[in-house]
């Protein structure tokens, strides 16, 4: 199983394979092993997705008590999606892992909500445009103005992503879900206080009444 499961990640030794991601910017099935020395894009690639790495880890490890279940599921997005970004060697299929997170998370947190958007349109464009072109065994040339856009899309969906993660590790509390409405039976900021004051109004009118009452009745003896 490992033979084969590395042996496929060997055969093909280029920057990006058909994926709209940061390298797709130099061009597609360009050599990754091509460069000065030992710093190659492969090294780059996968130095770069080990930083991450290691950055989601403090990030979980600093937050996971402020938003629990929802923050971890961020981590696994963000890894998912720097694992499509980042490293060498990928596919156009590797997205999908990331929006499936996006999509357990989009009625809970608002701020990622556009996330979902974007990368479903991309990703259905990186399927859409890739496929014509492997079925007529064709390469997409450099310079592709389809490629460019999607890929810029990306890297800003990438660069927010970790803008929300610095955010939360700023105290901002962006990845903090909305209470007031996504749980069952929540109520609005403010409601407690207001039916405090509509019972208290409530009781005091009760009271008037009574008293009312009693000074009806007294009058009534006499």
């Amino acid at each position: 199983m490992s033979d084969k499961y590395f042996g496929a990640y060997s055969t093909y030794p280029f920057t990006t394979l058909n994926a709209f991601n940061f390298w797709a910017f130099g061009g597609m099935w360009v050599s990754d092993v091509q460069g000065f020395l030992f710093i190659t894009p492969y090294v780059v690639g996968w130095a770069m997705f080990a930083a991450l790495s290691v950055f989601v880890l403090y990030f979980v490890h600093k937050r996971h008590q402020e938003s629990d279940e929802l923050l971890i599921m961020f981590a696994a997005f963000i890894l998912f999606f720097g694992f499509f970004m980042l490293p060498t060697r990928i596919h156009e299929r590797y997205l999908f892992p990331a929006i499936s997170m996006l999509a357990l998370m989009f009625p809970l947190l608002k701020k990622t909500r556009l996330l979902y958007i974007a990368l479903t349109v991309t990703c259905f464009v990186n399927q859409a445009y890739v496929l014509p072109l492997l079925n007529a065994s064709q390469f997409i040339q450099p310079g592709d103005w389809v490629v460019f856009a999607a890929s810029l899309i990306n890297s800003a969906a990438f660069i927010y992503a970790l803008m929300l993660m610095f955010g939360e590790l700023w105290g901002r509390r962006w990845l903090s879900p909305d209470l007031s409405k996504t749980s069952i039976g929540a109520e609005a900021p403010g409601t407690d206080t207001k039916d405090a004051r509509d019972s208290s109004a409530l009781n005091k009118s009760h009271m008037i009444s009574s008293e009312k009452e009693t000074k009806l009745h007294l009058e009534s003896k006499n």
